[in-house]
């Protein structure tokens, strides 16, 4: 029942998953921002956003520069009940940035890479998110130890974001999930997730 369009070549263009049935204000949709602060091909992250379709949640991923982020977020918003905010790794710092949009009261932060030392605008500053009712993180565990078999180095510890950069309303409710079992880009297609394994990138 899946609806897919691809309109990746063109010039600040969108990806989306969809199933053209749960497109209502009873359903929740996911923007997503992926990996290289969203420079990633969002086609790497396919099975992934298949089985949030299969729980009728629409997905939609910007490409990189997107520029219409507002625009965007408020159509969706006249669509949909909810409009997630999710980012995986260094495009977690993406759709941070994101979230401040008003509209935006979710966040989901999968291995969430800390990225404001590039950017003068941001660094050493807080994220002001005031208008969040919650965040939930989620950690590939692997990513944040030394593991023997096979060998690898922790992956993203000193560089991971927390709350403490985020200035928040005291009632947002912060949420944390461990995924012991999980390395940092065991979302990714298995092709390309077993690339970065079997080269070491990242186990």
């Amino acid at each position: 029942n899946s609806y897919y369009e691809n309109m990746f070549h063109k010039p600040n263009a969108l990806y989306s998953v969809r199933n053209k049935n749960s497109i209502n204000k009873d359903t929740s949709c996911i923007l997503f921002l992926g990996g290289a602060s969203g420079f990633v091909a969002p086609q790497i992250y396919s099975d992934f956003f298949n089985k949030l379709v299969n729980y009728d949640i629409n997905v939609y991923c910007p490409t990189f520069n997107f520029q219409n982020n507002s625009q965007l977020i408020q159509k969706l918003n006249k669509k949909y009940k909810d409009v997630i905010l999710m980012g995986h790794s260094s495009g977690g710092t993406t759709a941070i940035n994101y979230a401040k949009n008003p509209l935006v009261k979710k966040l989901i932060l999968l291995d969430p890479v800390d990225t404001r030392f590039v950017n003068k605008k941001y660094r050493n500053k807080n994220h002001e998110l005031c208008n969040l009712e919650s965040i939930l993180f989620i950690t590939a565990e692997k990513s944040y130890k030394i593991n023997f078999n096979p060998f690898g180095l922790p992956f993203i510890p000193i560089l991971a974001v927390t709350e403490k950069i985020f200035n928040l309303k005291q009632t947002c409710k912060i949420l944390k999930l461990k995924a012991f079992d999980y390395g940092h880009r065991d979302i990714l297609d298995d092709y390309f997730s077993n690339f970065v394994h079997n080269t070491r990138i990242s186990v």
